[in-house]
């Protein structure tokens, strides 16, 4: 099995590129708070029991915008007391809010009593993600 030794290191060098990416995220967000002012996405009224990784992913590929400078998206949690706030926001390609014509980012914001494993694994330990 040595053929898949460089694929196996290919794969390993993208996953730590990545991770340091989600790490710098991390850190851009936590130290400059205004990054993403999370509370510019309105909030959606109801709170959602459990919030999947399946229906994050189905209502970013769904409600994408018709925006080319849309390059990724960031997914956020923030706990709030009894709840997590969830926001997710598309960004441009230098990891850059990208804002509608109302002056608002495009995303969304939602709570949630708590999210499932999969997207808890997901985040990790970390409060943002990037989805390219």
């Amino acid at each position: 099995m040595s053929y898949l030794k460089p694929a196996g290191d290919a794969v390993a060098s993208a996953f730590r590129a990545i991770g340091g990416i989600f790490e710098s995220m991390a850190t851009l967000c936590e130290t400059a708070g205004s990054w993403v002012r999370t509370d510019s996405i309105p909030l959606d009224p109801d709170t959602v029991p459990v919030l999947t990784f399946r229906s994050v992913v189905e209502w970013m590929t769904y409600n994408r915008p018709q925006d080319s400078r849309v390059a990724k998206v960031a997914l956020l949690q923030e706990s709030q007391g009894e709840s997590i706030k969830i926001v997710t926001v598309f960004l441009d390609s230098a990891n850059m809010p990208v804002i509608g014509p109302n002056g608002i980012p495009y995303g969304r914001a939602q709570r949630a009593q708590r999210i499932d494993q999969e997207l808890s694994d997901f985040f990790g330990q970390r409060s943002i993600v990037l989805f390219e």
